[in-house]
Parts: C-alpha cells; sequence; structure tokens
C-alpha cells in the first residue's frame, strides 16, 4: 500500500531527495548543460589526463558520457523515487516500483520538453526512453536483491 500520510521527519528523510534530486535533473535541462558546454569541459579534463584525442574519438566519447549521464541521474531518481513512495515500509512491491517508475518518466518528459525550449538544446525521445529504462532497471535489481 502506498502512504499518503507521512510525518514531516519521514517526509525529509525520504521524500525530499527525490524531490531535490528531480529539480537539480530539470535546472540540467537547461543551456548550462548544453553538449556545447559539457563538450568544453569534458574536452579540456581529457587534454590534462590523456593529451589531445582525435575528433572522431571524441565525438564518440563525449556522446557516450551523456547518455551515461543519462542512465546515472535517471537510475538514482527511480532508486529516490522507489524510496520516497515506499517510505519507512521495508521490502519490494510493484506498485511502489510503478509509481517510482512513472514519477520518474514525469521528470524526463519535463526535462525533454523544457530542452526542446531552449537555445541549443534539443527534446529527444531517445533520451526519454533511456531515462524511463534506467529507472525499471533500477526498479528490477532492487527488486532481486530484495528477494534474497
Amino acid at each position: 500500500m502506498i502512504r499518503v500520510r507521512m510525518r514531516l521527519t519521514e517526509v525529509i528523510r525520504y521524500r525530499l531527495p527525490a524531490a531535490l534530486w528531480s529539480v537539480l535533473l530539470l535546472v540540467l535541462s537547461g543551456s548550462q548543460a548544453s553538449s556545447e558546454h559539457s563538450g568544453a569541459w569534458l574536452l579540456w579534463l581529457l587534454a590534462h589526463l590523456t593529451g589531445p584525442l582525435e575528433p572522431e574519438r571524441f565525438a564518440i566519447l563525449h556522446i557516450a558520457v551523456r547518455k551515461a549521464a543519462h542512465v546515472v541521474g535517471y537510475g538514482l531518481l527511480g532508486a529516490l523515487d522507489f524510496r520516497a513512495v515506499r517510505g519507512p515500509d521495508v521490502g519490494w512491491n510493484a506498485s511502489w516500483a510503478g509509481l517510482a517508475i512513472v514519477l520518474a518518466g514525469t521528470v524526463a518528459a519535463a526535462d525533454e520538453l523544457i530542452q526542446s525550449f531552449v537555445p541549443f538544446r534539443t527534446g529527444s525521445v531517445s533520451d526519454f526512453v533511456l531515462d524511463i529504462t534506467a529507472a525499471a532497471a533500477v526498479m528490477l535489481i532492487w527488486m532481486l536483491f530484495s528477494r534474497r
């Protein structure tokens, strides 16, 4: 059963982290997290760690890093949403997991919608699907580990 009423301490402990992470992901929808900006800092970092990189290799690595950021960001959001929905209860429940995926998907949809209106950003259905998949994968992992 999904808990609707929680004490303030439980809201702070279980729901606030998910809300703050959601806000951070939506803030990153803006131009400051555009491909041009992330490419600049990644190029700088790689230049200092490995030396210059061919443009073709850098482009592939840059895309991989950006997609990995989606997986990590929305996987973590899925986990935080699950925890927010579950509250102080223990275990795994399909309704908790389903709601967590819906919540993460709502943030992912808002993220892509915002990006479609921001200069130098584009909303992407494939990124939305990647985000949902990451949240769902975390639910699957959580289920497998909770049954042990």
